[in-house]
């Protein structure tokens, strides 16, 4: 949908975050409205709320671009303070990530795809690779050693197990 946050004009449209005709996406002129017709479906359990707009893989921002979050770590895990921080593809495209305090640095309409991240943190600079996907946004930690990023029970000790999963049936998921 072709909205912005709130109306253009103004600093927002100098800043080159929305047009100066952009409409704000808050604030419902009609029933008819996408923005209205969105809440209201969304609202009501139905489904009509995923087919208004454009979806995000026709959009020129959403198709390529994702947002990222970073927040260095120590190597036990505790926060630490964040100097400064860069986001660069491997072809090259860098940019100096937005920080609104010495915790987290972030940003938004970067480039989607293989991307390093680096911190310079209290205790030195830490980098990470990482994937930023296109249309959302991530956050991720920086810090040295390794980074888990996932763990996965044993078999063994999740809640269901192979022989209740038997009696399951296949139309339902029901015993």
């Amino acid at each position: 949908m072709p909205f912005c946050h709130t109306d253009g004009g103004g600093l927002i449209t100098l800043g080159g975050f929305c047009d100066s005709n952009a409409k704000g996406i808050a604030k419902v002129r009609s029933a008819s409205g996408d923005n209205a017709r969105f809440i209201v479906s969304f609202l009501n359990g139905t489904a009509d709320w995923q087919t208004i707009g454009q979806a995000a893989e026709q959009n020129q921002f959403l198709s390529a671009n994702g947002g990222l979050d970073l927040r260095p770590l120590t190597a036990s895990g505790s926060p630490q303070k964040l100097n400064s921080a860069e986001a660069r593809t491997v072809s090259g495209t860098a940019k100096t990530l937005n920080m609104s305090n010495d915790e987290i640095a972030y940003t938004d309409l970067f480039p989607a795809g293989q991307v390093v991240l680096t911190a310079n943190a209290a205790s030195g600079t830490l980098t990470r690779p990482v994937t930023v996907p296109a249309g959302a946004g991530q956050a991720f930690l920086v810090k040295p050693g390794p980074n888990i990023s996932r763990c996965n029970p044993p078999p063994r000790l999740c809640s269901r197990s192979p022989s209740s999963l038997a009696r399951l049936s296949p139309s339902t998921g029901k015993r």
